[in-house]
């Protein structure tokens, strides 16, 4: 189980998305979960909720073999003045990949920024990657009501993490169906924005 919290530092405006995690991966080898025939049963259409949060459970074919892979969101968070913060799951494979998607809806743009190991992993995706460890208290991304995408994305090429520019260009590729809407929480907390057109 996630909890998603906001809440503001002493002395700025700034606030700090708090991500925990209630459960423990074994250590230990895995692979992903391949089987054979169709997938038609796992591989379903993108489910989103009213508070952006969605469920894409899909099929990556490779001949025969096919891998059952999901990628999923958590709530959108309004951040404030017109940005909004949600954590993107992929779990393509044994462990949890999350990504910091970061929307300024008075602009329409946007990034995404994959999260860190775990300190222990020391530096190794193999375990994952999450969001809480490139947030306060454990990383440099800050986010705030006058945060700009433009200051993230320097801030995360500066210490060395991986960004997409363009969230919308994150899903490239991706069949319609299994497209998410990065605008949504744009349309949920600030309708009238332009990303809520976008």
């Amino acid at each position: 189980m996630a909890i998603l919290t906001s809440s503001p530092r002493k002395g700025s405006a700034a606030y700090t998305l708090v991500i925990t995690l209630a459960v423990s991966h074994p250590v230990m080898a895995c692979d992903p979960a391949i089987f054979m025939g169709t997938g038609a049963s796992y591989d379903k259409r993108i489910s989103v909720a009213a508070d952006c949060s969605f469920e894409d459970p899909y099929v990556e074919r490779f001949g025969l073999e096919h891998t059952r892979n999901a990628r999923s969101g958590g709530p959108a968070v309004d951040v404030g003045n017109g940005r909004i913060a949600q954590k993107i799951v992929s779990s393509e494979v044994c462990f949890p990949f999350e990504h910091l998607l970061v929307v300024d809806c008075n602009s329409g743009e946007s990034t995404l920024i994959l999260g860190a190991p775990k300190p222990e992993a020391e530096g190794s995706y193999l375990g994952g990657a999450y969001i809480e460890y490139i947030q306060p208290p454990n990383g440099p991304i800050s986010l705030g009501p006058q945060t700009t995408v433009d200051a993230l994305i320097a801030t995360a090429r500066s210490n060395e993490l991986e960004v997409v520019e363009d969230a919308r260009t994150f899903l490239e590729g991706t069949r319609k169906r299994d497209r998410y809407d990065i605008g949504c929480g744009c349309d949920l907390y600030y309708p009238q924005s332009p990303g809520a057109a976008d």
